[in-house]
């Protein structure tokens, strides 16, 4: 079935039978706390539409001290996370909207760099014209296009330890495989309002190592799948 088909059905069956669950991906090692931190905020969102996922992923590297046990971000990862069947219900397949959101530019005001900007509408439009097998960039779209928000722990609290040349798309090792999973004190200390971290989301932006580079092998490596249906 492919990446994109197999996870996409399978969490589509999992919602079918649950109203929220935890997920990892495959190559992926969680620290003890991530469980009891998803459970918490599972229970804390549940009928909240504006948070559409809980992720176990920090990539601040260590840069940003937070009084907070988590934060609201615009950025989705998914290598360890949560969600509600009410948010993957609004999982877009078929990316519908894209073109209008494309050609308006709607998806512009989450990135205040213009090589974001670039690297997300190509990677959008090789997802919406079937050349890309990927679940995740589609899940993205999907949170973006309702105004969702994610919530990331203060702490990387997930390890990929998939990262090799047998891997499916991590193929090289980068600054992100030898981020650690760390532990978060419980219980949770919560935030005192429900809002984007702009400045997080910036830092995280700024952060991100080598974005030329890392675009550009992203891209390549992406368009060295063979074409699928949307």
């Amino acid at each position: 079935m492919g990446c994109c088909l197999r996870i996409s059905s399978g969490l589509t069956w999992a919602f079918e039978l649950v109203d929220k669950a935890i997920i990892l991906e495959d190559d992926c090692l969680p620290s003890a706390s991530f469980f009891p931190y998803c459970a918490d905020l599972l229970d804390r969102y549940e009928s909240d539409e504006r948070v559409m996922m809980v992720s176990g992923n920090n990539y601040l590297f260590g840069h940003a001290e937070t009084a907070d046990s988590y934060y609201f971000s615009r950025y989705v990862h998914g290598w360890g996370w949560a969600t509600w069947q009410r948010a993957w219900a609004k999982y877009d397949l078929e990316m519908t909207h894209w073109p209008e959101i494309r050609d308006r530019k709607l998806f512009d005001q989450y990135f205040p760099k213009m090589i974001e900007r670039y690297f997300w509408k190509s990677i959008f439009q090789h997802v919406y014209d079937g050349n890309v097998d990927s679940w995740g960039y589609r899940w993205v779209y999907s949170v973006w296009a309702n105004s969702g928000l994610s919530i990331a722990p203060a702490r990387n609290l997930v390890r990929n330890i998939g990262f090799g040349t047998d891997a499916t798309h991590t193929k090289r090792h980068n600054a992100y495989s030898s981020v650690g999973a760390e532990e978060l004190d419980l219980p949770l200390t919560h935030p005192a309002a429900l809002l984007a971290s702009s400045d997080k989301d910036e830092l995280e932006a700024r952060l991100r190592p080598n974005p030329l580079n890392e675009y550009a092998f992203a891209l390549k490596s992406l368009l060295r799948r063979a074409p699928v249906g949307r």
